[in-house]
């Protein structure tokens, strides 16, 4: 079942008065809204932006008042979108940019920002299991991304801002200054950091020297404070590889399931298959399968190799290398 995800992105003004964005009225953004594929991209640029985007734990109320898992985009900001995908709803009374979209089909939704001031990307999630990719193309601000779930975050090269993670999240190398908590791990408060490593243990812990002591002699010293030893750095917790899991699909092959999933990079992965019952989804059976990147196929069949019985089935797929699960559609076998 979905679970909330929530995201709020505020990009703040700059200390210094600058030139406003050439938009109408109170509008400060440009947000638009496409789908490519299974993959959802919400893209804001402008100099403030106000962005929300929300997956209901309880679904959302169509237009034939059904309700569906969906996600709600809205960017109070931006003026209306021009257009969004098939399937997608846009109100035409909002004032500002606002739809919802299903996510069937979603294996991935991306939010890209291009805002050029001090921008703020604030991530609160409680893990959907549709996961959550974030761009910060440019700017000076922060990134606040340690809500506990599994997002990944990327930067361009001209953002010189903050990311502020946690263990849960792939935080790519190309951001150069990331905290976990309040423990830098990348870079440092200085912006001329931005990209420095993790500094490394030095071998150096103390030095002593001697210097005349105040109102002593020419023979008093006495000796300076010894140097603090070099703390050694925290080592980073966040995910050095992306998460293996993108997508999983089956389809029906003599009563049994043809399974393909596909890898970003090799991993351990648990595949199992549920059956839809009166009491919720049962597990039929269960394959561990070690595997390399690329598209992974499967065929699985009941115990001792036998045809599933009839009914309504559907593919789980787990790792220990990612911070979500991949759930198939549903689909029925006679």
């Amino acid at each position: 079942m979905p679970r909330v995800v929530l995201l709020a992105l505020a990009v703040l003004g700059l200390a210094v008065a600058a030139p406003a964005p050439a938009l109408a009225a109170d509008y400060q953004s440009t947000s638009t809204l496409t789908r490519s594929g299974d993959v959802l991209t919400w893209a804001v640029t402008g100099g403030y932006a106000d962005v929300h985007a929300v997956i209901p734990a309880g679904g959302c109320e169509w237009s034939d008042l059904s309700t569906i898992p969906c996600v709600v985009v809205e960017d109070a900001r931006s003026p209306q979108f021009s257009s969004v995908p098939a399937g997608c709803l846009m109100p035409v009374d909002e004032g500002h940019a606002y739809a919802r979209c299903p996510l069937a089909g979603l294996v991935r939704i991306l939010l890209t920002a291009q805002a050029t001031g001090a921008s703020k990307i604030d991530v609160r999630a409680t893990c959907s299991p549709v996961p959550m990719d974030i761009h910060q193309e440019r700017g000076d601000g922060i990134v606040q991304a340690d809500d506990g779930c599994a997002e990944s975050v990327s930067c361009g090269a001209s953002y010189t801002g903050i990311v502020v993670s946690d263990s849960s999240d792939f935080v790519d190398p190309s951001c150069g200054r990331v905290k976990v908590g309040d423990d830098w791990v990348r870079g440092g408060e200085d912006p001329s950091l931005t990209g420095i490593p993790v500094q490394q243990p030095s071998t150096t812990t103390t030095s002593t020297t001697t210097t005349p002591a105040s109102g002593a002699g020419s023979g008093g010293s006495s000796p300076a404070p010894a140097a603090k030893p070099v703390p050694k750095p925290t080592q980073d917790p966040l995910t050095i590889r992306p998460r293996p899991l993108v997508k999983v699909r089956i389809t029906p092959r003599s009563r049994k399931l043809a399974v393909a999933v596909t890898l970003r990079r090799a991993c351990t992965m648990t595949i199992v298959v549920q059956r839809s019952t009166a009491k919720g989804w049962k597990r039929v059976t269960t394959q561990k399968v070690k595997a390399k990147a690329g598209t992974v196929r499967r065929t699985l069949a009941a115990a001792h190799g036998r045809r599933f019985a009839k009914g309504r089935y559907r593919v789980v797929v787990s790792s220990p290398d990612s911070g979500y699960d991949l759930v198939s559609s549903a689909l029925s076998l006679r």
